[in-house]
């Protein structure tokens, strides 16, 4: 199997991070590895900032044709238009890019397709969407349970299931080199747009990628009605219930 291969490029001194900069490394790239590929092949990108203290991805794993570069710039710019100040507009050293060369023509790309958020988790960002190809790269799918490749860090199990007449994502979520999972949880469907993420202690409500509400569990009180109520909630990101 083909391994990855990283492409540094040091970033000069005294330039920040800035999504001019990352354009423009990112065309470097493209003519000097992506128009090379052989026929009929495609790649697995993800692209990440290295600081002096710390490394980050922007965005997640993604297919990509030779044609695709201004569709990933497009995915590039929108993840970073939705972080803060600790993903750019920083003294960064290096961007890298981290690329593996598989046989065959990645599925078509839309640039109107939309960008799944995060939720941040301990340190974790769990993808805000119901559908497992949003995780990652799925790498492999067994009936209705998906393995899905998120990055060289961290993977994830889905497992679609029918309970009580609603659709369920039982998820896992590993850290690569453990063979046991770190977090668990469960999303319910709500509407094409929304559904319920219960995850620990907590209950979120999560609306076109993201968090409107969330719910401090509690065995004594029912939940259903409230999350019947909920369907069109739309501005309450900061409301916090006991229930």
């Amino acid at each position: 199997m083909q391994k990855f291969t990283k492409v540094f490029y040091n970033i000069p001194k005294n330039k920040i991070v800035t999504l001019k900069l990352i354009k423009a490394f990112l065309n470097k790239f493209w003519n000097e590895v992506v128009i090379n590929l052989p026929q009929n092949t495609h790649i697995i990108l993800i692209t990440k900032i290295k600081y002096s203290n710390k490394m980050i991805s922007i965005g997640r794993v993604t297919s990509l044709n030779k044609n695709d570069r201004d569709f990933y710039y497009t995915i590039l710019e929108s993840y970073l238009l939705t972080k803060d100040q600790e993903y750019y507009q920083e003294q960064g050293s290096q961007i890298i890019f981290n690329y593996k060369i598989v046989d065959g023509i990645a599925p078509n790309n839309s640039i109107g397709k939309p960008i799944p958020l995060d939720q941040k988790y301990y340190n974790h960002n769990l993808p805000l969407s119901f559908n497992p190809s949003d995780f990652g790269i799925i790498t492999h799918q067994s009936n209705n349970t998906y393995n899905v490749w998120v990055d060289n860090n961290f993977s994830a199990i889905i497992t679609k299931k029918n309970e009580n007449n609603a659709l369920i994502n039982e998820v896992k979520w590993f850290n690569r080199k453990n063979p046991l999972p770190i977090f668990t949880w469960k999303d319910t469907f709500i509407s094409t747009n929304s559904f319920k993420r219960e995850l620990g202690q907590s209950i979120y409500i999560i609306e076109k990628g993201v968090i409107v509400v969330t719910l401090v569990k509690s065995s004594a009180k029912p939940i259903k009605q409230l999350i019947k109520n909920l369907k069109n909630i739309k501005n309450n990101n900061n409301n916090r219930y006991i229930i």
